[in-house]
């Protein structure tokens, strides 16, 4: 799980509440200190694969973006309009990771470059993204699958 402090521009592997009274606060892992550092590959990213495809309308996507700002800090959709194609089409939840915009690894672009990069796409034209998702009920979901089928060929197995 991460968090994102979207006051400070910060992204977290750390819960913002979890200090103890009087202390200060350890350092908090950023993208830029921790495994996601230089993101140069999409698997080092936390969460699983989630793809896309979106129809660019006369008032864009419907999502925006947050990071970006420092070499290899990924970007992320910071929010998504309701009924826009980002919702409706895409699914897009705020904090999925971007990954690639039509096929294009955008892993070292700065926030501005991915920006052109969703201009650039005429209206009505699609736009395939691949993104990261870490959502920790899905996660405790394939985990329930494969302890479920772990049990089964234990079970068959001993049959």
């Amino acid at each position: 799980i991460y968090y994102i402090d979207y006051i400070n521009k910060r992204t977290s592997l750390q819960h913002p509440n979890t200090t103890q009274q009087g202390q200060q606060p350890p350092p908090a892992p950023s993208f830029n200190d921790t495994m996601l550092s230089g993101y140069g590959s999409p698997v080092q990213l936390p969460g699983h694969i989630v793809t896309a495809t979106l129809y660019k309308t006369t008032k864009g996507f419907g999502f925006t973006l947050f990071g970006g700002d420092k070499s290899g800090q990924p970007i992320l959709i910071k929010s998504v309009k309701a009924g826009s194609p980002a919702d409706t089409q895409g699914g897009l939840m705020a904090g999925d990771i971007l990954v690639r915009v039509n096929g294009q690894l955008i892993n070292n672009m700065s926030h501005s470059n991915v920006v052109q990069v969703f201009k650039a796409i005429p209206n009505g034209a699609e736009a395939r993204l691949e993104l990261r998702r870490n959502d920790p009920m899905m996660q405790q979901q394939q985990q329930q699958q494969q302890q479920q089928q772990q049990q089964q060929q234990q079970q068959q197995q001993q049959q």
